[in-house]
């Protein structure tokens, strides 16, 4: 009884004063991120957490707040577990290097919120983490988690993706949105898949396309739909045609595949086209972009790569950002010199993008009118014995803005500066969480002996 006392007793003491210290570190954290999830394929709300079966769409929210004091040069990330397929939302966050949100005075908060196809087949769960750093505050995290249950022995459920590409434009990748002019040949994108552990039956997919669009050829799928039959568990069905644009007034075009079997409810996904006139001054749809906005952060001390200097083996994280403020979708591809960067560092981590004659070339993506993209990439400061031929040290780049990132000029020339004097610290008294906590463990051990003393002593009587 006297050891179950003692140990409940220290339980407690432990529990209280690790709350005391989650608390005080809230509280002194000036940025944080939240994350939260919901199951749209049924009616709840946002949560830390939730359950779905395979092939459910889930809504994730990442909220991004700055406390007390201003945060500069913010990045937040979102990396989604391998068995969650991002399907639409704000697809900056969930690349690679994260989305730079730049400047967040005291007391405001940004909000993300993008959806995810649940592929996994099986009982698992599934952790969504998001990080978030700045200039003043190290890097945050936090979670929700998906619980993917297969109660069911014949578990099925449909996914659909509706993407679509302009031909007359050159484009060569399918996207969810593109631009096109009267006359512009677009080629759509539809693909299915039956998920789950059993087969599907009576599998129907119906496509309705905008009235100011012309089918090329108009088959059942545009009226009462295309009869797919039966589909095994797993089954992949890619669907294209092709539509051209008509002679009608600018607008935006939605177009809508609807898939369902006997087993599964509808499911949908949209295409977007935004219809303009030819020669109108809309801006330019495809086009290469090498001004924007560029930020670096040096990975080692989580800020801005800018403010200190870097050492060798540091490695030194870039984001080129750019917005879209045209008023019409752009596809653009982000590129810019890095020739000087290269004299003191290596491409260790591209991303999206390939490196050619010193220039840095992304993937093309598209920007919808007032959307921002931003690309990252890395590298890593070489070794002091590589750089010491270097004209310079310093690593400029240019992209709309320019940074100069200092290589510490010691550790590359290999001079040691003497160590400082010993100096006499003055220790003030610790009162933090860790102190109360031993004090506390201390005093217990004390009663306990004494209780145990006295116990002794009233048996020996």
């Amino acid at each position: 009884m006297f050891k179950k006392i003692i140990t409940a007793s220290l339980l407690a003491c432990a529990v209280v004063l690790t709350a005391a210290v989650a608390r005080a570190q809230d509280a002194s954290q000036n940025l944080t991120v939240d994350v939260q999830v919901k199951n749209l394929s049924r009616t709840e709300s946002l949560q830390d957490s939730t359950t779905s079966a395979p092939g459910d769409r889930i809504q994730v929210q990442v909220t991004v707040t700055a406390r007390n004091t201003a945060q500069t040069s913010v990045i937040v990330r979102n990396v989604l577990p391998s068995r969650l397929a991002f399907a639409s939302g704000d697809a900056g966050i969930v690349n690679a290097g994260g989305m730079v949100i730049g400047t967040m005075n005291a007391g405001t908060n940004r909000i993300f919120s993008f959806e995810a196809i649940v592929t996994e087949i099986a009982q698992a769960s599934l952790i969504n983490t998001a990080y978030v750093r700045s200039i003043e505050s190290a890097e945050r995290s936090d979670s929700a988690f998906i619980i993917v249950s297969t109660t069911d022995p014949q578990a099925r459920n449909l996914t659909i993706r509706n993407r679509v590409l302009n031909l007359t434009r050159g484009e060569t990748v399918f996207q969810s949105a593109t631009t096109a002019s009267p006359g512009d040949r677009l080629r759509f994108e539809v693909t299915l898949e039956t998920l789950g552990n059993a087969s599907q039956t009576g599998v129907k997919l119906r496509y309705f396309i905008s009235g100011k669009l012309a089918a090329q050829p108009a088959t059942a799928l545009f009226f009462d739909g295309m009869e797919l039959g039966n589909l095994a568990a797993n089954t992949t069905r890619t669907i294209t045609f092709e539509a051209i644009a008509s002679d009608q007034p600018e607008g935006t075009l939605n177009n809508l595949a609807r898939v369902s079997s006997d087993q599964v409810g509808v499911k949908e996904s949209t295409a977007v086209v935004f219809l303009q006139k030819a020669g109108s001054n809309t801006g330019t749809v495809t086009k290469t972009v090498a001004s924007g906005t560029v930020t670096a952060v040096n990975r080692r001390t989580g800020l801005n790569a800018t403010s200190g200097t870097a050492r060798p083996s540091d490695v030194i994280a870039f984001a080129l950002s750019y917005r879209n403020n045209s008023g019409v979708l752009e596809n653009v591809r982000l590129e810019t010199d890095i020739r000087d960067i290269m004299t003191l560092a290596r491409v260790s981590n591209t991303g999206s993008a390939v490196v050619d004659n010193g220039l840095i070339r992304f993937v093309q993506v598209s920007v919808t009118p007032g959307g921002e993209v931003t690309q990252v990439f890395e590298v890593t400061v070489l070794d002091a014995e590589q750089i010491i031929s270097a004209p310079d040290r310093t690593m400029v780049i240019t992209f709309g803005n320019s940074l100069a990132i200092t290589v510490d000029p010691s550790a590359v020339s290999g001079i040691t500066t003497p160590p400082p004097a010993p100096v006499k610290t003055i220790r003030p008294p610790r009162t933090g969480a860790a102190e109360w906590m031993t004090a506390a463990l201390a005093a217990l051990t004390t009663f306990g002996y004494w209780v145990y003393r006295r116990k002794s002593r009233l048996n020996i009587a």
